[in-house]
C-alpha cells in the first residue's frame, strides 16, 4: 500500500511539474492560463488532495516546478513558505519581523500581506504589506537581499497597506515603493538589491505594474497613486501619463494591456480603453471606447480572444464580458455575485473565485453568462487569485491552502471536507461544549442569584462584576502579554461595544423575564430557540442571499419553534 501511495505522488508531482504559475495573474501576468486542456464536462464536486494551515493574507500562491510557493503572516511575522506540490508538506519556511498597524476602514481585510511572490531565475520576491522588499533563494529560503524604505519615505506603504504585486524584467524586480503622495517606481537588480533606475513622479497605488512592448518601446504599466503611467523599462523615463483617481484614493486594478490598447477602470469609473502611440513629437494618449454599465474596483478584467471577461462592482457584483474592439457589452450576470472575484481564463472557461468562496466554471463562448459549476472551495472569504493547473486548482483562504482536484465525485455537488487537522480543526468543539454549559447554567443560577438577593438590579450587578473580571481583565492581561494592547480602531471598538450591550440587554430581559415570573426551564429554551433565529434573519437582511432561501430554512425555524414547546411541555416536574 505505502509503495502505490509513493507512486501516486510522484506521478502526480510528475504531472504537475510542466505547469508553471510564477506570478501575479499567471505566467504572462494576464489572467490567461496556458495550455489548459479544454474539458467536455466538470465533475459535480472537487476532491481535495491536502490542505495546509499557512497563515492569514491574500497574496495568491504561486507555483514553479514541483514547488508551491506562499507568502503570509503569522503574528507580527510575514512568512515565505515552499511547499511540495504534490503533498503540501512544507520544504522550508523563512520568516521576519514585520509589525503594522492597520487602518481601521480596512481592518477587516486583515493585516495582509496582500502582493502575491514573483518567482525568477531560482529566486522568489516578495512585497509585503508595510513595503518590505525581500529576495530569497528558491532552493532553501535564504533571504539574498531585503530593503525597507524608512529612511526614504515619510511612509513606507499607501493607506491601506501595500497591495501591489512585484514583477521581473530582464532580471530586475520591477515595485512601486513609498507611501502617500511620496513614492518611487523602482527597477532593482534581482541579484544584489542595488538600484537600476527610479521614477519618483508619485506616490504607490494599489495596483500591480505589468510589462508590455508599446510602440516598439518596453515599458512598465502601472496605476500609481494619481496617474496611469508608462516609463521605460530600460531606464525608468517617464513615456506618458494619464491623470486618474478615485473614490478614496484607490487605484487597485491592473492595466491590462494588448498591443498599443490598455484596458482600465477604477471604483466608480467606467471600464475603458486607451491608444497610445509614439509619434514624431512624442508619446500620444487617446481614448478609444469606455462602457458605462460596468465598472471594476479590485477585479482586474482578463482579455481573450477578442472578448474582455471580468466583475464590475455595480448591482454588488455583476459579471461581464465585453467586445474588446469596441467596448459594446456581450452579456452581463446577474447581480449580488459578491465584493470581489478573480478571473482567469483558459481551455475555452471562465474560472470565477469569488470572494465568498465560491469557484464559478463557465463557457468562454456564448452570448449569455451560462455557469456549468458552481464549487464552493473554503470555509473562509477567498481574496487570493486560484492557480488552475490540468490536474486541479490551488485556493489560498484567509489562512488555508488547499490543492483540489478536478477528478471529483460526479453526483454529489461541493467538496468533499479533507480530515481534519488533529488537535487544531476539532478544537472549536470544545469551546461549543463549554458555551453550552456556561449558557446552559447561566439562567438556572441567575434566577437563584435574583431570588436570594431579592432584587434583579442587584443581580444584574454582579452580573456585571463577572463580565468585568472575565471579560476584560483577562482578555487585558492575555494581550499585554503578548505585546498586542494596542491597535484599537473606531470601527472595531464600536461594533464590539455595540455587541456587549446587545449581551447586557440580553442579561437583563433574561432576569426581568424571572421577575415577572418566568422560569429558567421555560425562559432558558425560549431565548436559545429564537436567538439563532434572529440571527439568521439578521443576516439575510444584512447580506441579502442570491437566490431564494431554500423553503428547509423556513422548516428549521418551525422545528426550532416545535422543540421550544416540547422542551417546556415534557419538562420534568418536581
Amino acid at each position: 500500500m505505502k509503495g502505490a501511495l509513493a507512486v501516486l505522488v510522484v506521478l502526480l508531482a510528475s504531472n504537475l511539474e510542466a505547469a508553471d504559475w510564477p506570478q501575479w495573474r499567471g505566467p504572462a501576468r494576464d489572467g490567461r492560463i496556458p495550455a489548459l486542456n479544454t474539458r467536455a464536462d466538470w465533475p459535480a464536486a472537487l476532491a481535495p488532495a491536502w490542505k495546509v494551515r499557512v497563515g492569514e493574507g491574500h497574496a495568491s500562491p504561486v507555483v514553479v516546478g514541483d514547488r508551491v510557493y506562499v507568502f503570509s503572516r503569522e503574528g507580527e511575522e510575514e512568512v515565505v513558505r515552499a511547499l511540495g506540490l504534490a503533498t503540501g508538506e512544507t520544504i522550508w519556511r523563512r520568516a521576519y519581523p514585520a509589525p503594522y498597524e492597520m487602518n481601521s476602514a480596512a481592518h477587516a481585510h486583515g493585516k495582509g500581506p496582500k502582493g502575491t511572490p514573483v518567482v525568477a531565475d531560482g529566486r522568489v520576491c516578495t512585497l509585503g504589506i508595510s513595503g518590505i522588499l525581500s529576495c530569497l533563494d528558491g532552493g532553501d529560503g535564504r533571504i539574498l537581499w531585503q530593503k525597507e524604505f524608512g529612511s526614504q519615505f515619510s511612509a513606507t506603504s499607501p493607506l491601506y497597506g501595500t497591495a501591489m504585486s512585484p514583477a521581473v524584467d530582464n532580471g530586475r524586480v520591477i515595485a512601486h515603493v513609498g507611501g502617500p503622495g511620496d513614492g518611487s517606481l523602482t527597477a532593482f537588480d534581482a541579484a544584489t538589491g542595488e538600484v537600476a533606475w527610479a521614477w519618483t513622479g508619485d506616490g504607490p497605488g494599489y495596483s500591480s505594474p505589468v510589462v508590455a512592448q508599446i510602440g516598439g518601446v518596453r515599458q512598465v504599466v502601472t496605476f500609481s497613486e494619481s496617474f496611469l503611467v508608462g516609463v521605460s523599462a530600460n531606464d525608468g523615463t517617464l513615456l506618458w501619463k494619464i491623470p486618474f483617481t478615485t473614490p478614496w484614493v484607490q487605484n487597485a486594478v491592473t492595466p491590462v494591456v494588448e498591443g498599443d490598447t490598455i484596458v482600465y477602470s477604477g471604483l466608480d469609473h467606467p471600464v475603458q480603453a486607451l491608444k497610445v502611440e509614439k509619434g514624431a513629437s512624442g508619446w500620444t494618449t487617446e481614448a478609444v471606447w469606455e462602457n458605462d454599465a460596468v465598472a471594476a474596483y479590485m477585479s482586474t478584467p482578463v482579455l481573450a480572444d477578442g472578448r474582455i471577461f471580468g466583475m464590475s462592482h455595480k448591482k454588488q457584483g455583476q459579471f461581464f464580458a465585453l467586445d474588446a474592439a469596441s467596448g459594446k457589452t456581450i452579456w452581463l450576470s446577474e447581480g449580488r455575485q459578491g465584493d470581489n472575484a478573480a478571473v482567469l481564463v483558459g481551455g475555452g472557461t471562465l474560472f470565477l473565485l469569488t470572494n465568498e468562496s465560491e469557484l464559478i466554471v463557465a463557457p468562454q463562448a456564448g452570448d449569455a453568462f451560462a455557469p456549468k459549476r458552481t464549487w464552493p472551495v473554503a470555509e473562509s472569504p477567498t481574496w487570493a487569485h486560484p492557480v488552475v493547473l490540468d490536474e486541479g486548482v490551488l485556493v489560498k483562504d484567509v489562512e488555508t491552502l488547499a490543492f483540489l482536484r478536478f477528478e471529483g465525485e460526479t453526483g454529489v455537488a461541493g467538496v468533499v471536507a479533507p480530515p481534519p487537522e488533529k488537535g487544531v480543526e476539532m478544537s472549536w468543539i470544545f469551546f461549543v461544549v463549554g458555551a453550552i454549559l456556561s449558557w446552559g447554567l447561566y439562567g438556572p443560577f441567575l434566577h437563584k442569584g435574583q431570588v436570594a438577593l431579592g432584587n434583579p438590579l442587584k443581580a444584574f450587578l454582579f452580573v456585571g462584576v463577572a463580565y468585568f473580571l472575565v471579560g476584560v481583565l483577562v482578555p487585558a492581561a492575555s494581550l499585554v502579554s503578548q505585546g498586542q494592547l494596542k491597535g484599537f480602531n473606531t470601527a472595531g471598538v464600536t461594533m464590539s461595544t455595540f455587541a456587549g450591550v446587545l449581551g447586557a440587554v440580553g442579561a437583563v430581559c433574561v432576569i426581568y423575564s424571572f421577575r415577572a415570573g418566568g422560569t429558567p426551564l421555560w425562559v432558558m429554551p425560549l431565548v436559545f430557540a429564537g436567538a439563532p433565529i434572529v440571527n439568521v434573519l439578521y443576516s439575510m437582511w444584512e447580506h441579502p442571499p442570491k437566490t431564494a432561501p431554500s423553503p428547509m430554512l423556513y422548516v428549521g425555524f418551525l422545528l426550532a419553534a416545535s422543540g421550544a414547546y416540547m422542551v417546556l411541555h415534557y419538562k420534568p416536574q418536581g
